[in-house]
């Protein structure tokens, strides 16, 4: 889906050159709520694209439910402008895993390995 016309949720995601029409930011309000989406934020830097004196966060991450179960722990960093007027962003997952002492656990997905029924075989 293009979304580049979605262009900022709020106005204190703008700064500098007078006000746009917000057409753009209510149906991109509207696509957020209807599918239960929502903006994972930033660190560092507010803004995503610049020019002259005007800065927007254009660029945005957004999940769904499915994405916090999948990583509930998660950064987003809007990274330094090179040569572009955009700035990247990075997402970095941040896995927490917990080691238990108890017995092996053998989940599906591992039976679908390429090599699991060879790694049987040999022990």
């Amino acid at each position: 889906m293009d979304l580049t016309n979605a262009k900022v949720l709020n106005e204190s995601e703008r700064v500098g050159a007078a006000s746009q029409s917000r057409l753009g930011c209510k149906w991109f309000q509207t696509f957020l709520f209807d599918y239960k989406i929502r903006d994972l934020g930033y660190s560092c830097s507010q803004f995503t694209w610049s020019r002259g004196n005007l800065s927007q966060r254009l660029d945005k991450v957004i999940s769904n439910s499915e994405w916090d179960f999948f990583a509930p722990n998660y950064a987003v960093h809007n990274l330094h402008r090179l040569k572009l007027d955009n700035r990247p962003i990075l997402v970095s997952l941040r896995l927490n895993f917990q080691w238990d002492s108890g017995p092996f656990q053998c989940l599906p997905s591992q039976m679908l390995h390429a090599e699991f029924k060879e790694l049987v075989r040999k022990t």
